[in-house]
């Protein structure tokens, strides 16, 4: 059995870390490598997952022989799939693989572990009819659990030289191969290490350097948004400073929501300052300000609110958009006035200077 708990933290990290890591390695020269680390994590998990439900064995010869080499091939997938993301997330050109010349597992006096492991793959099942170097070609025969008193599963190679006539067998312990298996797999933890310190030296660079900030709304937000980008923060910052930018740009063209507005206006400000504390310090918690952009509603007008929102941030978005605004408005009356003449990014932001204000305690 395999410990499933690796291949998931191997996803997970990639998870928290996959702004990051797809800037990073979506554009290495030409070549797409994120592409390859969500390809090997995939085929390893169905990997590990087809070798924790395998059983060696069965009562029919060709179906066992089949059988084995289907969990040679998995085994086979992991191994590729670790040396991959080694020489992905190192951005090796022309280095050698993983745990090359490395003959701690089988003993073999003329070939490293990996070698003699595609000789397991290739006689078991790969390519059983065409085995050997030119000249001295062999061919295997069926594999079998019951013949050898070496190995726990072998097959019988058969020499092309007629003056050959003794078949060689050739195997394998279950043991070996599982240590082989495990010595790869468990490399995972150190791709791991390897991700985490690659955003941690990436973190304190960017913290020690500071952002550009500005008296103007405007030109302060801009700033905040290129390093928004520059941070590798798009999933946490980018949605409240486009927001935000969209709040302060808006005319308000009522004279009596000017005041509610404008106060929420200031308030917002506070956000802004920790997004920007945030990104100086590489900080990418949930923010403590975050109820100024996103206020609480009502439980029970929760489909109105959510409603409205929606076509709001997606105007495209249809969802009977008059019916529910006009709960809003019953519920927000006391503080707002919504005109049918208002745009989108007027009731926006008047729904949200109202929610705030009627959110705080002395309202």
């Amino acid at each position: 059995m395999i410990d499933e708990v690796l291949i998931r933290k191997l996803r997970s990290t990639v998870s928290d870390n996959s702004e990051f890591l797809y800037y990073e390695y979506s554009d290495v020269n030409g070549k797409n490598l994120w592409n390859c680390i969500c390809s090997c994590m995939d085929w390893i998990e169905i990997a590990v997952d087809y070798i924790n439900s395998f059983e060696f064995t069965s009562e029919n010869s060709h179906r066992m022989s089949m059988n084995i080499f289907s969990f040679i091939s998995a085994v086979d997938i992991i191994s590729d799939a670790v040396s991959q993301l080694d020489r992905v997330i190192n951005k090796k050109v022309n280095g050698k693989p993983l745990f090359h010349s490395k003959n701690e597992i089988f003993n073999d006096s003329q070939k490293d572990d990996n070698e003699h492991f595609k000789e397991i793959r290739a006689a078991f099942g790969a390519h059983p009819t065409s085995l050997g170097e030119p000249g001295e070609k062999k061919f295997a025969g069926w594999s079998t659990n019951r013949t050898s008193t070496e190995y726990d599963f072998s097959v019988l190679l058969y020499n092309s030289n007629s003056q050959i006539k003794e078949d060689e067998e050739f195997g394998f312990k279950i043991e070996k191969l599982t240590c082989f298996l495990n010595s790869r797999y468990n490399y995972l933890d150190e791709i791991v290490n390897q991700l985490n310190s690659l955003r941690v030296e990436f973190n304190q660079t960017l913290a020690r350097t500071l952002i550009v900030r500005d008296r103007d709304v405007f030109i302060d937000l801009d700033n905040l948004e290129m390093e928004i980008v520059k941070r590798r923060a798009e999933k946490y910052f980018k949605s409240n400073i486009c927001i935000t930018k969209r709040f302060f740009s808006t005319e308000i063209t009522n004279n009596l929501n000017k005041g509610i507005v404008c106060n929420y206006l200031n308030e917002l400000r506070k956000e802004i300052e920790e997004i920007a504390l945030r990104l100086q310090n590489m900080d990418f918690e949930n923010l403590n300000s975050d109820n100024i952009l996103h206020p609480k509603y009502p439980s029970q007008l929760r489909n109105d609110f959510e409603k409205v929102y929606r076509k709001l941030e997606h105007p495209d978005y249809s969802g009977m958009y008059d019916y529910h605004l006009e709960q809003v408005k019953k519920y927000l009356k006391d503080l707002i006035i919504i005109d049918k003449n208002h745009d989108y990014d007027q009731v926006y932001l008047l729904i949200n200077a109202a929610l705030y204000k009627k959110n705080e305690p002395d309202s």
